[in-house]
């Protein structure tokens, strides 16, 4: 017997539906908030393992194990002291509880792009809080007159490919053999969301963001 769901709101992935507009509303309203990158923040990561996650570390293209770890305490570092005027680390807070944090690439002002990335603690992410920073991002990122938001996903991370969908955002295409990982090419996909269709209309989040 054929489902009666909408299949264009269920995902193919993993079977769970797209977020409604109800719920989008409900994770606009949540308590994550977003501010500069703490040493709380930095002592946080480092001791509950946020560096460790294995399937997060291979997404991101630094490789398994021992490297893949090293790899990823070595680009926070770099992010956090990095003065590219158009790269910015962002901690995210809920309650003042560090809970992960935000890496934002300003594309141009000819684009009014921001390539974003979110990683939220696993303990967090247990808690629902990551469709919740992912929201509530993409909402400060529009009272900041940014027009979109682009994602890059591994094609074969079906994890962050599932989630990218859910909340919305579309496959814009596909970057060939972007990256090299376990000494094999890697496709990227790109997902976009355009920020006035996501959150115009919807009522109005004071922002604190530093």
């Amino acid at each position: 017997m054929m489902s009666r769901r909408n299949p264009s709101k269920v995902s193919t992935l993993t079977g769970k539906r797209r977020i409604s507009r109800r719920a989008f509303q409900r994770l606009l309203r949540s308590e994550v908030r977003f501010g500069a990158v703490t040493k709380i923040l930095r002592e946080m990561a480092l001791r509950d393992g946020w560096f460790d996650d294995e399937e997060v570390n291979r997404a991101q293209g630094l490789g398994r194990g021992f490297i893949g770890r090293k790899r990823a305490r070595e680009s926070f570092a770099d992010l956090a002291a990095s003065t590219d005027p158009a790269l910015r680390l962002l901690g995210i807070y809920r309650k003042g509880e560090p809970v992960g944090y935000a890496i934002l690439r300003y594309l141009g002002d000819h684009t009014r792009t921001m390539s974003v990335y979110v990683f939220v603690s696993p303990k967090s992410r247990a808690r629902g809080l990551a469709p919740a920073a992912a929201v509530r991002l993409g909402h400060y990122l529009w009272e900041k007159g940014l027009n979109k938001v682009e994602a890059e996903v591994l094609s074969r991370d079906k994890v962050g490919r599932d989630f990218a969908w859910r909340l919305g955002l579309i496959s814009e295409g596909k970057k060939r053999e972007a990256l090299w990982i376990d000494d094999k090419p890697e496709d990227v996909l790109i997902f976009g969301a355009l920020l006035r269709v996501k959150y115009k209309g919807l009522a109005e989040v004071k922002e604190n963001a530093a």
